[in-house]
C-alpha cells in the first residue's frame, strides 16, 4: 500500500503510539554529597550541537575542517512546589562551585593529559540523566531511550517571578554547562524501526 506523506502523518497522529510522548520522563542528577536527585522538570530544551570548523583546501573547492565539538546549553524549567524542594537543592549546588575565602585552589594546567581525569576530582561536577519513556497501550510504559549528561553545573539560575495575577504556577529555569553527553537504552520493540512498525499495521 502507497500512502502520500500527509496519509502517513495522519495515521501517525490518529494512533499517537508511534510518536514519542512529550510529557513521560524523568530527571536524576547524580554525584551530590546527598544521592541521586529524582525530579520531574515541567519542561526542558535538549542541547543542540554543531562543528567548529577551519577553511582547508589543497585545490579546488574550499571544504571546512571539524576542529572540535561544541553543544549548546542544558536548560530545565522546574515547578516552585511549597516545599522549594528543586529550587534549595540547585541553590546549594550554586554555593558550593566556587571555594570560600579561607580556602584556595591552584588553576588548571595549561595542558592536560586528560580534560575529564581534570574534572573528575571536583565535587560540583555531577551527571545528569533525562529518561523517556514509550507509549503503550497497556498504561506501563518503559524507557527507550536516555540522555546521559557528563560533568555539569548550573551555569544560571534565572530569576522567579511571583505575581498577585498568577493563577497558574510558578517555574523557574536553571541552565547547565555540560562536558560531553551520549545516549543510551534504545529499547523500542526489540529495535525494530518506527517505520518497520508502521507499515507492518498498514
Amino acid at each position: 500500500m502507497t500512502l502520500s506523506i500527509d496519509q502517513y502523518r495522519n495515521y501517525i497522529i490518529e494512533k499517537r503510539k508511534f510518536t514519542q510522548n512529550p510529557s513521560d520522563y524523568r530527571m536524576e542528577i547524580s554525584g551530590g554529597p546527598d544521592g541521586t536527585f529524582i525530579c520531574y522538570p515541567d519542561s526542558f530544551l535538549l542541547p543542540g550541537r554543531n562543528f567548529i570548523n577551519t577553511p582547508f583546501s589543497y585545490a579546488g573547492a574550499e571544504f571546512t575542517f571539524p576542529l572540535r565539538k561544541e553543544y549548546n546549553e542544558l536548560s530545565v524549567n522546574f515547578i516552585v512546589y511549597q516545599d522549594w524542594k528543586e529550587r534549595i537543592y540547585f541553590e546549594k549546588w550554586s554555593d558550593s562551585i566556587l571555594p570560600s575565602k579561607d580556602k584556595s585552589e591552584s588553576p588548571p594546567p595549561a595542558v592536560y593529559d586528560s580534560i575529564p581525569a581534570y574534572f573528575s576530582d571536583k565535587e560540583f561536577l555531577r551527571n545528569i540523566k533525562i529518561q523517556f519513556k514509550e507509549r503503550s497501550s497497556t498504561g506501563l510504559s518503559k524507557k527507550s531511550l536516555t540522555y546521559n549528561f557528563t560533568f555539569c553545573y548550573p551555569l544560571l539560575i534565572t530569576p522567579t517571578n511571583f505575581s498577585s495575577d498568577n493563577s497558574g504556577y510558578t517555574v523557574f529555569t536553571v541552565n547547565f554547562a555540560i562536558l560531553d553527553y551520549y545516549i543510551s537504552e534504545i529499547n523500542y520493540q526489540n529495535n525494530e524501526s518506527v517505520t518497520s512498525n508502521i507499515n507492518d499495521n498498514l
